[in-house]
């Protein structure tokens, strides 16, 4: 039974007091009171004195204290207020939550559980049960045992549900319970509620009043309802880009920006918006509809394929979106209210257009522009593989033809050396002959020089062949020597003089003069000299220039030279521009065709090329077609530029004696002739005429001699002058060499073989070309035959009578056709010379004044072209074909009935009828009256 007293305690530390009614008993720290600094008391319904300080509870059951603090359990040792409820359960109000206490643990309510602030300085429990905190300038909460109801002086209210998790809780006073926050305004009434301890009362009408600083407030709880109803979303306007934009009255600038169906009805934001990738700042405006309570609505967003997840709730009506990527997207927004139920969201769809380059045309492009790449990376890499397998190729190939080169120029050696056994068993019986018998007939004597001519030539081939030979093998050293070098070269250069006469070249000189005495290797720059000059007389033709020029190079060290120079100019055919790289290769000629320049081996100038190699000098060339070639040494000739191994000590210079370069001069060759009289029989006179066409002279007038005692012969030195002579003169019969510069034989012959004026003369081709396709080459251009150097003179004569006897048959067999009947000749494709005259004559035939002169003139010859071609081909002259040409129109005549023989006469152009009878008689073998009286 509880017995009547007093209880008060004070806040500023006189601890806790207790009046009986008649005395006070007064406790404190020193009584065991955890603090004196009292803030909330309270006797609960068993007469426990349960006291709030500021260091914890401290419980008082008559005798002795206990204390409660966080360490056993209490959410902060601040307490305000405690109060006990109609179930027993004591809670207390501290500045860090509510603890619930039910005599075994704590439960600790916090803004982490729903409280709108932690600091509570009243509680107080309503007729329903309903418990009421008054919080720390935080307004009002109401907890019903389920929920969590905030009133505060802002705009909004948060009231928190809490749902037990069993059945048991609530029996047993264990308040555990899952939360659900609602919200509320500041609309609700409450003006300012800051509370201080105990300043809440309860009344008998279940009404609630409030003492604070700014007045007194009442709730009436007896008329207090909960909204249950969610809000409804609504959008109400979308800005583009920071623009307001009212799409009912959309201006044209804006227009062409964006794509929309239609407007939404009474708002301003439209339907299937679709907007260019550019207009990606977009601004939703929005709002909630709550009858209830619209200060306490919030809302959440979600933009799907850009958020993750809901927005957390925001008072703001609005959301900006920026930088927007290219898509479809549908934004939705939703709202909660004083219900605390979220409304159900608005979707708004919309698209950013992708920009030009993101299209699927572009991607297209992109992808087509990607197989492109693809493609030529691939042929790139196709290529490069290509090409490395090809320099690996070509790296074998030159291997191969290095390899190749050393064993061809081995094998010419080798062959060389041997050459010069059976040269020398030539040479030697060449100059016993000629020293032995001085009374030899002229012709024989010239037979042993043109030997003696030809050997030295093929020993100077020989010796060129081994000294490449022997650069190969590093045989070769150089041997320098002191000495005058202008009087070496000038020794040189005067032995071409000659040569230089007889080609009627303008040959000149310029020797730098100078008395130092220099070092060379006189053997090397003897050859070195020697092939440049050669080759330049090669090359330049008759009426041409050239010019060799030296002069000292001096060291920038000292003034005594250092390098000599050599220039050899002239005007010659010159050297292509893409061919000069290879004019010092071995065997290399400019002109690979039959139709050569010059003779010679392509040696020369790839041992002039190695020599100066090995001389650590330079040589270049510089040449333009058709104007000339200079080619320029460069020679070192100071000591010092030389090794000890090099330098001869004791230098024997012997006498230099240059191969002699002799003038070939060819033989004076017999003009064209005219043949006089219509009748020319083969006699030892009137000899059949034979073209050589050779430049070699020493063939060409070895072929002469052999021939001229049983032909006429004419001579030409290449293609083109031998056939403007076979155009000139129609000879009998042509032998030509295929190798031959301007034009070769091959050429030639072609040319004559479509030529209807020299298509009967047969052609007889001289080559060294042995091999199959070379010989069908030369067939399939006309040739009517084909000899292989080195031939035999009796072959050949045999093959040229042959052939002229083959044609004299020809011959024959055409005036045996002829005499029989004209109207049945047959002449071969080639003798379409001969059917030009004919049908002439034939127009002519009536014509008794008619001459040859006439008809040469008809067919742009001259007499004796004309001559020459009507003889070859029908063995006639041209008065006895156009005479027995009349007499065969003549015949025709009578056998197609005229009978007049005067008549028929005059109409074939005879004049006098003992003539015509004549004739007649001498081609049909009877008169003209006889011939009529058996023919009818």
């Amino acid at each position: 039974m509880r017995t009547a007293r007093a209880i008060s305690g004070l806040a500023q530390g006189g601890g806790l007091s207790i009046y009986n009614g008649n005395t006070f008993t007064h406790l404190t720290q020193k009584q065991g009171l955890i603090n004196n600094r009292v803030w909330s008391i309270l006797e609960d319904s068993h007469g426990i004195i349960w006291v709030g300080t500021e260091d914890g509870v401290s419980k008082y059951d008559g005798e002795s204290f206990t204390y409660f603090t966080k360490k056993e359990g209490l959410c902060d040792n601040h307490i305000r207020s405690i109060l006990e409820d109609s179930y027993g359960n004591l809670w207390f109000g501290t500045h860090g939550g509510v603890s619930m206490y039910n005599g075994e643990t704590f439960t600790h309510f916090t803004e982490k559980e729903g409280l709108c602030i932690n600091s509570i300085l009243s509680i107080q429990e309503d007729s329903r049960g309903n418990l009421w905190f008054g919080a720390e300038s935080g307004g009002v909460i109401m907890f019903n045992g389920e929920t969590f109801t905030h009133y505060t002086q802002k705009e909004r209210l948060n009231r928190i549900v809490f749902h037990p998790d069993t059945e048991s809780s609530r029996k047993d006073s264990s308040f555990v319970y899952i939360p659900e926050i609602y919200s509320y305004g500041f609309h609700d009434g409450l003006g300012g509620i800051e509370f201080w301890n105990k300043n809440v009362l309860l009344d008998s009408k279940n009404r609630i009043w409030w003492n604070s600083k700014n007045g007194l407030t009442i709730l009436d709880i007896n008329n207090f309802k909960t909204t249950v109803d969610p809000p409804v979303m609504q959008l109400n306007q979308i800005e583009i880009n920071g623009q307001f934009i009212d799409y009912r009255h959309i201006d044209d600038r804006n227009r062409m920006k964006m794509e929309f169906d239609s407007v939404a009805r009474f708002y301003n934001y439209p339907i299937n918006l679709e907007l260019p990738y550019n207009r990606n700042h977009l601004t939703f405006h929005f709002a909630a509809i709550d009858w209830s309570s619209s200060q306490k609505l919030k809302y959440s967003y979600l933009m799907e394929d850009f958020d993750d997840k809901w927005n957390a709730p925001t008072e703001e009506a609005s959301v900006a979106y920026r930088n927007i990527p290219h898509g479809s997207y549908t934004f939705k927004v939703r709202a909660i209210g004083a219900a605390k139920k979220w409304s159900k969201p608005f979707e708004y769809t919309f698209r950013i257009l992708p920009p030009l380059w993101l299209t699927w045309w572009a991607y297209m492009i992109y992808g087509f522009i990607l197989l492109l790449l693809v493609r030529w990376y691939r042929g790139f890499l196709i290529k490069r593989e290509k090409i490395n397998a090809d320099l690996k190729i070509k790296e074998v190939e030159v291997s191969k033809m290095q390899e190749l080169d050393h064993m061809k120029s081995r094998f010419f050696a080798n062959i060389s050396h041997e050459f010069r056994t059976p040269l020398t068993l030539i040479q030697g019986p060449i100059e016993e002959l000629r020293r032995d018998l001085p009374d030899l007939p002229e012709k024989s004597r010239e037979l042993l020089q043109f030997m003696k001519r030809n050997t030295v030539r093929l020993q100077h081939l020989i010796n060129q062949i081994l000294d490449i030979s022997k650069l190969e093998t590093g045989k070769v050293k150089l041997q320098v020597s002191e000495g005058n070098l202008e009087q070496f070269i000038r020794t040189i250069i005067l032995s071409f003089l000659s040569l230089a006469e007889s080609k009627k070249i303008e040959y000149t000189y310029d020797l730098a003069e100078s008395s130092d005495i220099v070092f060379f290797d006189s053997d090397k720059l003897e050859k070195i000299l020697t092939n440049l000059i050669s080759n330049a007389f090669k090359f330049t033709a008759e009426g041409g220039k050239i010019r060799v020029s030296q002069q000292y190079v001096t060291s920038s060290t000292a003034n005594n030279p250092s390098h000599v120079l050599f220039e050899i100019t002239d005007t010659g055919r010159g050297v292509p521009r893409e061919k000069l790289e290879r004019i010092f290769d071995r065997f290399y000629q400019v002109s690979d065709s039959d139709s050569r320049d010059a003779e010679g081996t392509g040696l020369g100038l790839a041992l002039t090329k190695e020599l100066v190699d090995l001389y650590r000098g330079e040589i270049s060339v510089d040449s333009q077609e058709g104007k000339g070639s200079t080619f320029t040494v460069k020679l070192p000739v100071i000591k010092n530029l030389f090794t000890e191994e090099e330098i001869v000590a004791d230098p024997t210079h012997q006498e230099i004696k240059p191969e002699s370069i002799e003038p070939i001069h060819d033989q004076q060759e017999p003009e064209c002739f005219d043949v006089e009289g219509d009748l020319v029989q083969e006699t030892a006179e009137n000899k059949p005429v034979i073209l050589i066409v050779e430049d070699n002279a020493d063939l060409r007038n070895y072929i002469s001699q052999n021939l001229e005692n049983n032909y006429r012969i004419l001579t030409a030195i290449n293609g083109k002058t031998g056939l403007d002579k076979a155009v000139e003169c129609i000879p009998d019969l042509i032998i030509s060499d295929v190798m031959m510069p301007e034009m070769d034989g091959m050429e030639m012959s072609k040319l004559l073989k479509t030529d209807e004026r020299t298509n009967h003369i047969p052609v007889i081709m001289l080559t060294a070309k042995a091999d199959r396709d070379s010989k069908l080459e030369g067939l399939e251009t006309g040739a009517d035959d084909y000899v292989i150097k080195p031939f035999d003179q009796e072959e050949l004569k045999v093959r040229i009578k042959n052939l002229l006897h083959q044609r004299k048959r020809l011959r024959e067999k055409f005036r045996n056709e002829f005499s029989d009947d004209i109207e049945n000749i047959e002449t071969s494709p080639e003798d379409k010379f001969f059917k030009k005259v004919h049908d002439i004559l034939q127009n002519h035939i009536e014509e008794p004044e008619y001459t040859i002169e006439q008809l040469a003139g008809d067919l742009n010859l001259s007499r004796s072209q004309v001559f020459r071609k009507v003889m070859a081909v029908t063995s006639f002259s041209p008065n006895e074909l156009l005479r027995n040409l009349r007499l065969k129109k003549a015949a025709i005549l009578f056998q197609n009935g005229h009978k007049n023989v005067a008549q028929v006469m005059y109409q074939v152009g005879f004049n006098n009828p003992s003539y015509f009878a004549k004739c007649f008689n001498e081609l049909f073998g009877m008169n003209p009256s006889h011939y009529i009286r058996k023919r009818n």
